[in-house]
This record gives structure tokens, sequence and C-alpha cells, in this order.
């Protein structure tokens, strides 16, 4: 009872200091983004400034599939998981219950969800969409825009 009352004043201390960082507030816009997840992505990935592009961001996180190969013939691996582990976490999370909810949503990204699906395993496409959050989170800092929704092909 007293560790739970003790995590839950932690928590929401996080909370009310992520919600005075207008950052945090374009963050959330993401899908499978909550505040939690948007200070911590903020406190990893800054102004974005520190990443070339989007994927070294997500390398960052542990999140891009490690590559071995030699005279062009290259080989993708699993993902790296050499990154931030406590972030990576939440944000599989975060994806995993966007995944789990897209049922016959027609937007951009549940299409997109969907296509990997008939593809992929389910864990492959969470961790492939945590990548995707990864980095447009990584957009939303360097550019300083707002998030738009996909559009549907």
């Amino acid at each position: 009872m007293l560790l739970d009352k003790q995590v839950e004043e932690a928590t929401n201390r996080l909370v009310c200091r992520a919600k005075g960082v207008s950052v945090c507030y374009r963050l959330t816009a993401l899908p499978g983004v909550a505040w939690i997840i948007a200070s911590a992505l903020y406190a990893r990935l800054g102004d974005g400034s520190a990443y070339k592009c989007g994927r070294d961001a997500s390398a960052s996180v542990g999140l891009v599939p490690a590559h071995s190969g030699t005279g062009g013939n290259n080989k993708l691996l699993g993902i790296t998981k050499r990154g931030d582990r406590c972030l990576r976490s939440l944000l599989v999370h975060g994806a995993r219950s966007i995944v789990s909810r897209i049922k016959d949503k027609q937007d951009g990204l549940s299409c997109w969800i969907r296509e990997q699906l008939s593809r992929d395993h389910l864990n492959k496409t969470t961790v492939a969409l945590a990548n995707k959050l990864v980095r447009m989170a990584w957009a939303i800092l360097k550019s300083g825009d707002v998030y738009r929704e996909p559009v549907a092909h």
C-alpha cells in the first residue's frame, strides 16, 4: 500500500512536470504516447539536433535492426537493444496498445499496421511501430511542428 502510494505520487509529479513543457504537449499527440513516454522521449532526444536522422534517434533507443555483411551483401538481424532499456520498454508497450486497437480504422497509420501484420508477426509489427514512433517524435522535436496523422493510400 505504501509503495503504491509512493509510485502514484512520483508519477503525478512527473506528469505535472511534463505538462509544463510545451514540447511534451506536441509529443502526446502521437498515438500511444502519453505524458510519461513524452517526457522520457524529450529527456532522451532533447531538441533532436544531436541526431542526423530519425534512424539515429531510434538507434539511440535500441529499436533498429542490427546489420551484418560485406561486399554489398548485407543482412538485417534483430533489434540491437543497445539503447535506453526503460524508454524502449515504454515505447513498445505504447505501440502494443495501438496495434491491439486498430480494428477497422482507415487512417494511414492503421493501414500501415494492418499491412505489416499481414507480413509479420504481432511482436515484430509492434517493435516496428515503436521504431516509427521514435522517428516521428524526432521529426516533431527537430522541426517544431505538430503531429499530422498519415493519410491512407
